[in-house]
């Protein structure tokens, strides 16, 4: 690359004739032949089917997924949500457009939790935390037997180890239990029996 001038030609671009001597300016001026665009407005985004800025807030985006006359609804029971910024996620509720929304915003809001009673122990794995309500010293139990799991969260407590990950998936955010005929996801299997018992006349 020439550089006449050791000072303002410290950096030149790969692409074309543009220098600078300060290290924001080409990063800056790269990202035009990269096509990259790393900054997002922090306070609305793009609705896609309509073209019409919406608040970066979940609840006024969940909204719009299911008000926009502009989105295409193939069936009105299923395409109850469509995303706002793409055109191939749709479910028929709400926690189905919600999670999918955060992905759009970036936002891990059960990415990882905390104990309250230790303040130490952390994960995101629902196993590590059924070991963790086991032992963890920290946690009250006044009786051994009926608060051998103490959720790590609040003041719940059970013996059964299947009552406790019930539990622990409110906290994480987890709905293991997933409809085969739909998106569709629950907590329990009583919840999605009851859900293929309404919608979709399973016995």
């Amino acid at each position: 690359m020439p550089r006449p001038n050791p000072v303002l030609y410290k950096y030149v671009c790969y692409a074309c004739s543009f220098h600078t001597y300060k290290a924001c300016n080409i990063r800056r001026h790269v990202c035009i032949h990269l096509d990259v665009k790393p900054f997002k407005c922090p306070v609305y985004r793009l609705c896609i089917h309509c073209e019409t800025f919406l608040p970066f807030d979940i609840e006024e985006l969940v909204n719009h997924c299911r008000t926009c006359v502009s989105m295409s609804r193939l069936d009105g029971f299923r395409y109850k949500f469509v995303c706002f910024a793409c055109s191939s996620f749709h479910s028929y509720n709400s926690t189905g457009i919600r999670r999918h929304i955060n992905i759009h915003l970036g936002e891990k809001p059960f990415a990882y939790q905390i104990c309250l009673h230790c303040r130490s122990f952390q994960s995101s794995n629902i196993n590590d935390w059924v070991q963790h309500c086991q032992s963890c010293e920290y946690m009250p139990r006044p009786h051994e037997f009926r608060h051998k799991y103490v959720c790590f969260a609040c003041a719940y407590f059970t013996y059964k180890v299947g009552n406790i990950k019930r539990h622990l998936n409110i906290h994480l955010g987890e709905k293991p239990y997933m409809c085969n005929q739909c998106d569709y996801s629950c907590r329990d299997t009583q919840s999605l029996k009851l859900h293929m018992k309404k919608y979709h006349n399973s016995d």
